[in-house]
């Protein structure tokens, strides 16, 4: 490539970057949002807490993915489902992993860029079969299908150095929003996640006792870490913290997001709680973890690329509600998703001796495809009973784990080996 080729590149680069600025700046957002003239809630009153310390209704949003061409498209999406949980009275409103996705629609092209998923860094095109031309033509097609779909992939853009490219106007759009909304309505908002560099200031991670967000295994120099992050937002419309998802699917770990290396912990009047990531779900420690820092609520949003499955549906927080003794709350990105299909149930799920069926489900959505939202109450005074009474702490055998941890993890390393840094890409 010429040093002319490479000027215009970056010339056009920026060009486009100061476009973006424009289109996607925080005030827009704002004069946008308040032409919807929103009503504020009492739902987070000091007298409807007072009245009810120990009750919270929550909404887990279900959304449908589309790609935002323009900023005001997901905004308006966003209000419209904060706009429905709180007219049914929610005071915590989740939304699901991916959220800040839909935002790359901002990007010209990037529909074709996702047809097939996200490029890999790492692909390679396949060697030629020089038995193809003994194949049936049919195979052939097929071959060479699949090595221009390698070579897409190799070829393709560095996804991280789009994400960091959109990553300022990315968190304009979203901060703003839900920072609006939060503050607008007078609720608390997770507001799902986003794949973004740390773009929120120092501290944000640190809200809460036991917070300790922020914090990431990544590396210690070169560009900016991009972290799969979730945001909670509180009813003066304040950043309360974030949470960097610290179990990565091999996808992003292939991809280079970093993750993170802890739990933080969020104070709310009610109780305290987590917000750990989809795949974090996955691995009984993080629930274990979140309950023994004081969690009595888990929220989690998720976006699974996979045929709707009810068991394997249930796989990641169902139990370990049922292994912690907490109340769990989830939020899902369904329908096409960088060329998967997504699909889950938006859900609210307790220790089944607290649910009327004894199945563990307070709340579930009636469909895995299509935006939806669910409501429920959380009994925290049940709760509190039940673990006094009957949790799975009371059983636990505390003078085994501080005999055996760390050592058991450190001799799992050793054994596993490469094993581990499959998920480890920075390490490699």
């Amino acid at each position: 490539m010429s040093w002319f080729t490479t000027a215009v590149g970056r010339i056009q680069e920026k060009a486009f970057g100061t476009y973006l600025d424009y289109l996607a700046s925080a005030r827009s957002v704002e004069h946008y949002l308040a032409s919807k003239h929103i009503r504020h809630s009492d739902n987070c009153a000091i007298s409807r807490i007072t009245a009810a310390p120990d009750t919270v209704r929550v909404a887990a949003v279900q959304v449908d993915f589309q790609l935002a061409h323009h900023p005001h498209h997901f905004v308006r999406r966003a209000f419209e489902a904060v706009e429905r949980a709180v007219e049914g009275g929610a005071q915590i409103i989740l939304f699901p992993e991916e959220l800040g996705t839909e935002l790359l629609g901002l990007l010209p092209g990037v529909e074709r860029l996702l047809t097939h998923g996200l490029p890999d860094p790492g692909a390679q095109p396949p060697e030629e079969d020089e038995a193809l031309s003994d194949q049936a033509a049919e195979d052939v097609a097929k071959g060479r299908r699949r090595r221009r779909h390698a070579q897409r992939a190799a070829d393709g853009p560095n996804p991280l150095d789009v994400l960091r490219f959109i990553g300022p106007a990315t968190w304009r759009v979203y901060d703003t929003t839900f920072s609006m909304l939060a503050r607008g309505f007078g609720v608390y908002i997770a507001a799902g996640s986003a794949n973004l560099p740390d773009l929120a200031g120092p501290g944000a991670g640190a809200a809460g006792a036991g917070a300790g967000g922020g914090t990431r295994v990544g590396r210690a120099q070169g560009p900016e870490p991009v972290c799969n992050r979730a945001y909670f937002y509180d009813p003066d419309g304040r950043l309360l913290g974030t949470h960097e998802k610290i179990h990565l699917i091999p996808t992003e770990a292939r991809l280079g997001l970093s993750r993170g290396a802890s739990l933080p912990v969020f104070e709310t009047p009610w109780a305290k709680m987590a917000m750990p990531v989809c795949m974090d779900a996955t691995y009984f420690e993080t629930f274990r973890v979140a309950s023994l820092l004081g969690c009595e609520v888990v929220l989690l949003p998720v976006a699974d690329t996979q045929e709707y499955n009810f068991w394997k549906a249930l796989r990641g927080i169902w139990p370990r509600v049922q292994e912690s003794g907490v109340y769990g709350v989830m939020s899902p990105m369904v329908g096409r998703f960088l060329g998967m299909p997504a699909t889950q149930r938006a859900s609210v799920f307790a220790p089944v001796d607290l649910t009327a069926a004894g199945d563990g489900v307070v709340a579930m959505a009636a469909h895995p495809t299509g935006s939806d939202l669910v409501l429920a109450d959380l009994d925290l005074a049940a709760l509190r009973e039940y673990r006094r009474k009957s949790g799975p702490e009371r059983g636990l055998n505390l003078d085994l784990l501080r005999r055996e941890l760390p050592d058991v993890y450190i001799k799992a390393e050793e054994r596993w080996g490469r094993r581990r840094r499959v998920l480890e890409p920075e390490e490699g």
